[in-house]
C-alpha cells in the first residue's frame, strides 16, 4: 500500500487516506472522547487511572496509525517511532518509581538532617572571605 511494487526499489509512495476511512476513524475518536468523559464520572477507585490511560492509548493508536500514516508507512519509520516511545516509557517509569517510593516528608529539612551522619562533618566549613 505504501510501498513501491518493486521490492528492490528505494522509492516510497505516500498513502492517501480515503475520506470514508478518515470519517470512520474520526467517529471512533469522538466515541473515545465520550467514553473518556463518561469514565471520569464513574468512580471505580484505583481503576480510574488505568481505564483513562487505556482509552487514551486506543485513541493515540488510532491517530498514529491512520492520521500520521504509520500503518501504511515503511517498517523503518515504525521502528523509529516505537523506539522513541520505549524511551519515553522508560523515562516515565523511572520518574514514577522515584516519586511513588519516596519516604513521606522527604522534602522536610528535619527528614534530611536524619541522614546527616558522621561523614557530614568531613567537609570543612566555608569561611566568608574579606571579613576579619
Amino acid at each position: 500500500m505504501g510501498h513501491s511494487a518493486d521490492p528492490g526499489s528505494t522509492k516510497h509512495e505516500h498513502f492517501i487516506l480515503p475520506d470514508k476511512l478518515a470519517f470512520k476513524i474520526f467517529f471512533l475518536l469522538i466515541v473515545g472522547t465520550i467514553l473518556t468523559v463518561a469514565a471520569a464520572q464513574i468512580h471505580i477507585g484505583i481503576f480510574n487511572f488505568p481505564l483513562a490511560m487505556l482509552i487514551a492509548s486506543i485513541k493515540a493508536y488510532l491517530v498514529m496509525s491512520y492520521f500520521m500514516g504509520l500503518k501504511f508507512d515503511l517498517l523503518e519509520n515504525k521502528i523509529y517511532f516505537l523506539g522513541s516511545l520505549l524511551f519515553v516509557l522508560i523515562f516515565i517509569v523511572l520518574t514514577a518509581s522515584d516519586l511513588l517510593f519516596r519516604e513521606v516528608g522527604s522534602n522536610n529539612p528535619d527528614f534530611i538532617r536524619k541522614f546527616e551522619g558522621p561523614t557530614s562533618g568531613l567537609v570543612a566549613p566555608v569561611e566568608p572571605v574579606g571579613h576579619e
